[in-house]
C-alpha cells in the first residue's frame, strides 16, 4: 500500500459500511454491457481488491488475536470466538 494515511477507528468501520455498499453495487452489476477489453481489465483490477482487502482482514484478524479480544470479551479463545459470529 502506498499511502501513509493513517486510519482512525471510526473510520475503519465507516469505511466497512462503504466498502459494503460498493460490493452490493457489483453484485447487481451489468457484466455483459463491457466490452471484452473491459471486462479482462475489471477482472484483473477485482483481483488485486480482493488481494488487498484479504491482506487487510489478516492484519485485523492478527491484532484481534494478539490483543486477545476474544478472551477478554467473551472468555472464548480467537477460533472459538470467530466460530460463533460467523
Amino acid at each position: 500500500m502506498s499511502s501513509t494515511t493513517v486510519v482512525g477507528p471510526r473510520s475503519v468501520v465507516d469505511l466497512i459500511g462503504s466498502l459494503r455498499a460498493v460490493v452490493e453495487g457489483l453484485v447487481d452489476g451489468e457484466f455483459w454491457r463491457l466490452s471484452a477489453q473491459e471486462s479482462a481489465d475489471s477482472l484483473e483490477e477485482m483481483e488485486s481488491v480482493f488481494r488487498l482487502l484479504e491482506f487487510a482482514r489478516c492484519r485485523e484478524l492478527a491484532d484481534f488475536h494478539a490483543r486477545d479480544i476474544a478472551g477478554q470479551e467473551a472468555g472464548l479463545s480467537t477460533g472459538a470466538f470467530l466460530q460463533t459470529r460467523l
